[in-house]
């Protein structure tokens, strides 16, 4: 008959220091629970890929959570803001093209970079 290993916890709920014995009956937790198993290895690719942030919170518990805002883009894809100061007439009619005027202008400055006016 297979000895009886003592509990975990004594009658206050502290744990005790773990034997190599107590180690070694362990069991991986994709074997334990596979769901469980499964969201730690989705929750470790979000940190990678720096979707998550750590957290410590007031009462020293540390959590995980989903960073706010948009997220990040590649350096090569960033943009850079850029202020130009414009007659009131020019800003008008820029402003009356409504959505989509950043790309507007970005393609008549490229057109005019590419022929060599700017």
């Amino acid at each position: 008959m297979a000895k009886k290993r003592k509990p975990l916890t004594n009658k206050k709920g502290e744990v005790r220091e773990l034997t190599v014995a107590d180690m070694e009956a362990m069991r991986p937790i994709k074997d334990v629970d596979p769901a469980l198993a499964a969201m730690l290895q989705e929750l470790q690719a979000a940190k990678a890929a720096g979707e998550l942030e750590t957290v410590t919170r007031a009462d020293g518990f540390v959590e995980m959570r989903r960073k706010r805002g948009a997220p990040k883009l590649p350096e090569t894809s960033k943009r850079q803001v850029l202020s130009v100061r414009v007659a009131p007439a020019i800003a008008k009619a820029i402003k009356a093209h409504g959505r989509g005027v950043n790309a507007k202008i970005e393609k008549v400055l490229r057109d005019a970079i590419e022929e060599g006016r700017l």
